[in-house]
């Protein structure tokens, strides 16, 4: 079946071509007489336009007799002819203003790059006089703009400026990176104007925490802005969150910052009887390089009691702010620890000064004087080391010696060099 409609399709194609003229006069008759026929169905709508058109002619032929008519309907042309061409161009016309708006931003960033300040902040108040304008690319060109030039104003150490500018950044659907800048610059400028409200900024600051936990330069200025109002606790809490976000080249230093301020706070809180908070702080330095986790577990065992096992904590820090905080302890609670179990406790060279003190306290005076001389022959003289044997020959009754050693230790304090002469041992 499908064979014979092939068949019969191609013979009617050929007879068909057949009967077609074959010169230019024969195909325009073939082809002119369908538009006859449709020219001649729509003549009452070509009479109708001819009519309207003869009509406007009519209305408008007094006025163009007159020279101010003539002009008048010149300028209606033209206006109706702009309309049109705005009409028709309209998506064209943005996009040519949007790419010169985007043109002008990247001109402004260059200009920054390469330190023209004053051209860079000229297009970018250019770019914020245009606020209707939105580019598909990028629609916060303006808030970027505004945001560039606040942190031009706070460089230029003008922070009223630099306010009113983030001020115009006032749109709440900003992207996260736009938001975060405006809240780093706002956090910035409010903390150097001078006739604002610490408090006021401190607020900001933690709800700008909250929104952008992870921003470690956010975290840093609230903790500035809490160490300027004596807040430890706070800053010390702020200060875990910048060691936690900090970039990898920061970190070091940030740790450290953070063992300080642990510390710090939590000596602040044991003083004032919150084991609680020295208990956190003791936590967030625990895996950190330094004697600071030791040390407030060693003083939050002296807030117990426990006496024995601070000064174990003190001596696994293995740190001379330890050694001196277990020279306190043996000063302040004598017989808390035996001397035997001082080494075991914190063993280093210094120890041994602290043995030979608590020896000469119990009255063995054979075992202290060895212990002193241990110490003179390892430690060397330095002045702390013969302010120490001074006091413990001193409470052995030598007291003459001591008071050599205490003189030798004062013109190694106020020599540049030690003195030849000065005692090598007890």
């Amino acid at each position: 079946m499908s064979v014979r409609q092939g068949f019969l399709r191609k013979a009617a194609a050929k007879a068909g071509k057949a009967m077609l003229p074959r010169t230019w006069k024969g195909k325009a008759l073939l082809y002119g007489i369908p538009v006859l026929i449709v020219l001649a169905l729509l003549d009452p709508v070509f009479g109708i336009v001819h009519k309207v058109f003869d009509l406007l002619g009519q209305v408008l032929r007094p006025a163009l007799e007159t020279a101010i008519g003539r002009i008048a309907s010149t300028l209606l042309s033209l206006a109706a002819l702009l309309w049109v061409t705005w009409r028709v161009f309209r998506r064209q016309f943005r996009s040519m203003r949007c790419h010169a708006l985007l043109g002008r931003h990247f001109d402004a960033t260059a200009a920054l790059l390469a330190g023209d300040e004053v051209r860079a902040r000229n297009l970018l108040k250019a770019i914020c006089r245009r606020r209707r304008v939105k580019p598909e690319e990028y629609p916060w060109i303006v808030p970027d703009a505004c945001l560039k030039l606040a942190r031009l104003a706070l460089e230029a150490h003008a922070p009223a400026e630099a306010l009113l500018w983030v001020a115009r950044c006032s749109d709440p659907k900003l992207p996260v990176e736009l938001d975060r800048s405006r809240s780093q610059l706002r956090i910035a400028a409010l903390a150097a104007h001078g006739n604002a409200l610490p408090e006021t900024a401190i607020a900001e600051a933690r709800q700008a925490c909250e929104r952008h936990a992870e921003d470690p330069r956010l975290c840093s200025a609230l903790r500035a802005l809490l160490l300027a109002q004596g807040d430890l606790r706070g800053a010390a809490e702020a200060q875990i969150r910048v060691a936690q976000h900090a970039a990898p080249a920061a970190i070091r230093a940030e740790q450290e910052t953070l063992c300080r301020d642990a510390l710090t706070a939590g000596l602040q809180a044991l003083r004032e009887g919150d084991v609680d908070f020295a208990k956190k702080m003791q936590r967030a330095t625990q895996k950190l390089p330094g004697p600071s986790a030791g040390l407030l577990q060693g003083e939050i065992l002296v807030q117990r009691g426990d006496y024995r096992n601070a000064v174990r904590a003190f001596g696994e820090t293995a740190s001379p702010a330890g050694l001196d905080r277990i020279a306190e302890l043996l000063r302040d609670r004598p017989g808390c620890v035996d001397p035997r179990e001082l080494l075991a406790c914190c063993p280093m060279q210094g120890t041994v000064l602290l043995v030979a003190n608590e020896l000469a306290r119990l009255g063995q005076r054979d075992a202290a004087l060895r212990a002193v001389r241990h110490a003179a022959e390892h430690l060397g003289p330095s002045p702390t080391v013969c302010l120490s044997l001074a006091e413990t020959l001193e409470k052995l009754g030598e007291a003459g010696r001591g008071q050599a050693l205490a003189t030798a230790a004062a013109q190694r304090l106020l020599l540049a060099e030690p003195p030849a002469d000065a005692p090598k041992s007890a």
